[in-house]
């Protein structure tokens, strides 16, 4: 016989962004972050495929990993009672412009 998870221990088998409070109920339904990364990838890989042509693999991919390191370095700064446009949604972009850089060369 098992005993039913406290709501703590529910929150903590089941983590996510409103769990900290940071996205409304209805961001997290809508999955808006993953929304905004696959977009920005999407934008992003378009951009470097005509820089490829122009500057080189090189630039481009050490571009992309710059601004994939900028999104998780933002992430580590997020306050505790923050706002998901403000303090999550540039971490999304810069982590899909990251992507969609270093995917394309």
């Amino acid at each position: 016989m098992t005993a039913k998870p406290t709501p703590t221990q529910k929150a903590s088998l089941k983590p996510s962004v409103s769990a900290v409070g940071l996205a409304t109920p209805l961001a997290s339904r809508l999955c808006i972050g993953n929304l905004a990364i696959a977009l920005s990838v999407i934008a992003a890989s378009t951009i470097s495929q005509a820089l490829v042509t122009k500057v080189g693999v090189k630039p481009v991919l050490m571009a992309g990993l710059a601004f994939l390191g900028g999104g998780l370095g933002y992430f580590t700064q997020l306050p505790i009672n923050g706002s998901y446009f403000w303090d999550l949604f540039p971490g999304f972009l810069l982590i899909g412009v990251g992507l969609g850089f270093s995917f394309v060369p």
